[in-house]
């Protein structure tokens, strides 16, 4: 691998210096990366069950969606909601392993995690501040967001943006 190019590892994604990030990610060295395997949620007990764990939300967590947005609220901060922090220079990445099977097998949870992700970033965009939360998806098939704004057309119907698989 050449020495000034970004690279992903299981925990982060890791830059060969301090200096800027060659693939312009706005990071110095370090941006936090969670990978979230999916394939263990199959309710809302099960989502804040791997959420939890992965993110370190602390014993007292409510287990609502409610209750993971006042965790992630301001993921920068070391403030004893999270174990996962991240900066202004290097946001929160959760990677959603297999989204497509995530979104069809749990749809309110799905929604769920990208609507809060979705408001905090919008908070922090009215405040003129840029979002520390990044949602990823694993290769594979990318999953389509929202109530059916984005969706797949049906068959013999256009595409609404032009390669755009489905």
């Amino acid at each position: 691998m050449p020495v000034d190019v970004c690279h992903l590892t299981s925990e982060a994604v890791v830059c060969p210096s301090t200096r800027e990030c060659p693939l312009s990610l706005g990071h110095s060295s370090v941006v936090p990366i969670v990978r979230m395997d999916t394939g263990q949620i199959r309710d809302w007990d099960s989502f804040h069950d791997v959420f939890a764990e992965a993110l370190g939300f602390p014993s007292f967590y409510g287990r609502s969606l409610s209750a993971w947005e006042d965790c992630m609220s301001y993921p920068d901060e070391d403030d004893g909601m999270k174990t996962v922090v991240g900066s202004v220079g290097d946001p929160v990445v959760l990677v959603l392993s297999d989204g497509e099977s995530f979104k069809k097998r749990c749809p309110h949870q799905w929604n769920g995690i990208v609507e809060v992700v979705a408001w905090l970033n919008l908070e922090r965009a009215q405040n003129r501040e840029p979002p520390l939360l990044v949602l990823a998806f694993e290769p594979g098939e990318l999953p389509y967001v929202g109530y059916g704004s984005v969706e797949p057309p049906l068959p013999g119907e256009p595409e609404l943006k032009p390669g755009w698989r489905w």
